[in-house]
């Protein structure tokens, strides 16, 4: 875990290194000493005016929280957590009541990540139920398809946080319809929706969500899974299960990801079984059964020392191949 660490007093600042307990921590504060970070990222510039102006260059790949604090005691989330880019972050700051600051690098990125717009892409919505379709044009234009009925729409996205996001259609017919994902892949895991006609809630559901199959798809159990991700609509915010590896990959469930080891098996024309293995304690039985291209229902049974210990059931949608 990293820490930058800057604090402001008397109109001056300069940085100073600062290690405890592992962690890497760059502070400004009085003094002269240059600030060397054990992350290797750049250290903080800090300019004084009406307010506080903080600015850091953000490595790509890293989750970084920004946090404040007023004795270096106890310190407090400020916003949500943002994603390294490479590009520099600046963001003005009051400092009464806290005249400490720190970014801190969280010990884990999330798998996955909500996109910044859903232009150009095509997703499906799987209830158990029928499947939906919904396509982001380039422009607020779209289409949204209930079974084999397709109407125009416009659409709105707003990012709510690294794994989370809010498309709203107006459609054409006079509904709306808002669509809350929960990312636990690229472009797949579990959403709800609720569709209106004015202020009236007409009809909700939940499930799995997915990357839209080609038109020209067919219905058939895929031979291999390597570098594919299921997305699993369990409740309450879905999971997913990644190939990544022969013979195995990670499950990513309530922002942690755990290794498992387990084979692709196909059972008939439109069924398969995944076997997962997460230690000589733990194991996961998975049964799918493919209603349409890249999308079905699953089973799962869980054991552990041996022991039958839960039954669940739900929807998934398969990502595109690589």
């Amino acid at each position: 875990m990293g820490v930058a660490l800057v604090r402001f007093e008397a109109m001056k600042c300069s940085l100073r290194r600062l290690v405890c307990a592992g962690a890497a921590c760059l502070a400004a504060g009085l003094g002269g000493a240059a600030a060397q970070g054990l992350l290797g990222v750049a250290s903080p510039s800090v300019s004084l005016r009406p307010t506080v102006v903080l600015s850091m260059p953000l490595a790509p790949g890293l989750l970084y929280q920004l946090q404040g604090s007023a004795d270096l005691q106890w310190w407090s989330d400020l916003g949500a957590p943002l994603r390294g880019t490479g590009a520099a972050w600046e963001q003005s700051l009051a400092v009464g009541g806290l005249p400490f600051f720190r970014f801190k690098v969280l010990d884990q990125a999330p798998l996955a990540w909500a996109p910044e717009t859903l232009a150009g892409q095509s997703l499906q919505c799987n209830d158990g139920l029928q499947i939906n379709r919904a396509a982001f044009a380039e422009s607020a234009e779209g289409t949204w398809q209930v079974g084999e009925v397709s109407k125009a729409c416009l659409w709105t996205w707003q990012r709510s946080g690294p794994e989370q996001g809010r498309a709203e259609l107006q459609v054409a017919d006079g509904t709306r319809e808002v669509l809350l994902f929960q990312y636990t892949a690229p472009r797949a895991g579990h959403f709800t929706r609720q569709r209106f006609r004015g202020a009236q809630l007409e009809e909700s559901s939940a499930g799995s969500f997915g990357p839209a199959p080609a038109p020209s798809a067919v219905l058939a159990v895929p031979t291999s899974l390597a570098k594919r991700t299921l997305a699993l609509g369990d409740l309450p915010d879905g999971s997913s299960l990644t190939l990544s590896r022969e013979g195995g990959g990670e499950r990513y469930l309530a922002g942690q990801t755990s290794a498992f080891t387990g084979t692709w098996l196909i059972t008939g024309t439109r069924t398969a079984r995944l076997v997962a293995s997460f230690g000589p304690a733990h194991g996961e039985d998975y049964q799918f059964t493919f209603t349409a291209p890249q999308a079905g229902r699953f089973t799962r049974q869980t054991f552990s020392e041996g022991i039958f210990r839960d039954f669940d059931e739900g929807t998934f949608c398969l990502d595109n191949p690589p």
